[in-house]
Order: structure tokens, then C-alpha cells, then sequence
């Protein structure tokens, strides 16, 4: 298994809320550490840890705040010069979910226009109410708004429309080699952010391909230390 030979030169960590998918993944997956997270931060590791941090279907699911919080750990554990792999929800999968929704009966007339104008939508009434908490339900973000507020403080270095399973976005970004200071999140106007959207999606899998080799050639020479 391609993770194990991996593990042979880096360091494999996870961490989830969930312990009984956690007690599942460290037995089946014995040469990764497993750590059980609370609802909030702070992770157990320390600054700059990881060369990669991965998150698959996470942000899909928590509020604003929480969303915010989890993102500034996630780059304080990850090295100046790493990258994060981050899924949302967007388009495809916004549409796919309202409509099961309206089939449902449930008042989605605002969804739309919420996402449109906020850039982010939490919508706690997705039929998980009373199973899941108050902070996790169904997250969507508009790409504008992943490049104004999540471009903050970490540079986008693609965004892959329907990558993860045909359904989910993923945000590729990059902690800088050199910490800058936080602008407040701006509205990019549509003509600037279709022409950066265009940009990103033609040089898409190139990017990809370079986060695919980070992963599977694992430490360098000069960086024997790289973690993930």
C-alpha cells in the first residue's frame, strides 16, 4: 500500500473528532498516529510541523466560526512553505443539495441568494438537526469568497472544481515562507476573479501533479524531516 512505503520515510499523522472512526483507522492503518481532536482547537503538534496538511469534507460541515478557527491552526501546524489540500462544497454540489432539498419540501429560497451575496452558506436545516451538533451541518462557499477570506493569510494555489469524487472542490494553498499581515477579506471584482478562476483551472493539473509527486517521492536530501 502506497501509504505504508510512505510511512516508511515520513511521518503519517490523523486526527478526527470521531473516536470510533479513529479506533477503526488505527487498526487497520497501525503505522499512522491517531489523535482524537475536540470540537475547537488547538491540535497537539507544534508550529510548522507538516510539509502537507490534507482535509477531505470538513469545511463542508462547520460554521463560519469554527471554519475560521480550524483554518488558523491548520496553517499554524503547517511549515512556511507547505501546502494545505482543503475540500468544499461549490457549485456542483450546492445545486445537487438544494434540489434534494426542495424534493424534501424544505424553503430553500434563500440559499441562493445567501451564498451569492455572504460568499458562504451554513445551512443548519439539512435534516441532521438533533443528530449532529449545532456547528456541523451543510457548509457551501462560493470560489470569490474562498479567494478573499481563506487568500487572507495563505496563498491559493488552485482551486480544482469536482475533483474529490466528482462532487467536492478542493482548495490547494500554500503557507508563505514569510508571514505577511492579514488583510480584511475583499470582494474581487467579477471580471478579476473569472479571469484568476480561468487562470487557475488551465494550470490546474499541472499543480496537481506537483502536489502528486510531493506525495509520493516524501522526503528530500536537504529536508529529512518533512512530516504529513
Amino acid at each position: 500500500m502506497w501509504m505504508e512505503r510512505l510511512a516508511a520515510r515520513s511521518e503519517l499523522h490523523g486526527t478526527d473528532i470521531d473516536a470510533d472512526a479513529l479506533d477503526w483507522a488505527a487498526h487497520h492503518f497501525p503505522y499512522v498516529q491517531f489523535h482524537r481532536n475536540a470540537e475547537l482547537p488547538p491540535l497537539p503538534y507544534p508550529d510548522g510541523h507538516f510539509d502537507l496538511v490534507f482535509s477531505c469534507s470538513v469545511f463542508t460541515h462547520i460554521d463560519e466560526r469554527h471554519q475560521d478557527l480550524w483554518l488558523a491552526e491548520l496553517r499554524r501546524i503547517t511549515k512556511p512553505g507547505g501546502y494545505l489540500l482543503l475540500s468544499v462544497h461549490g457549485e456542483r454540489a450546492f445545486r445537487h443539495i438544494e434540489a434534494v432539498a426542495r424534493n424534501d419540501g424544505r424553503d430553500t429560497a434563500q440559499w441562493a441568494p445567501t451564498l451569492e451575496t455572504r460568499g458562504i452558506l451554513f445551512v443548519e436545516d439539512d435534516g441532521w438537526a438533533g443528530v449532529f451538533p449545532d456547528w456541523y451541518h451543510s457548509t457551501f462557499h462560493a470560489p470569490w469568497y474562498v479567494f478573499a477570506h481563506w487568500g487572507r493569510d495563505l496563498t491559493i494555489r488552485a482551486f480544482l472544481p469536482r475533483r474529490n469524487l466528482d462532487f467536492q472542490d478542493y482548495v490547494l494553498l500554500e503557507r508563505p515562507s514569510v508571514d505577511r499581515p492579514v488583510d480584511p477579506p475583499l470582494v474581487p471584482p467579477v471580471a478579476d476573479l473569472e479571469a484568476r478562476l480561468t487562470a487557475i483551472e488551465q494550470s490546474s493539473w499541472r499543480l496537481a501533479r506537483v502536489l502528486s509527486r510531493i506525495i509520493r517521492l516524501g522526503p528530500t536530501r536537504r529536508d529529512p524531516s518533512r512530516r504529513q
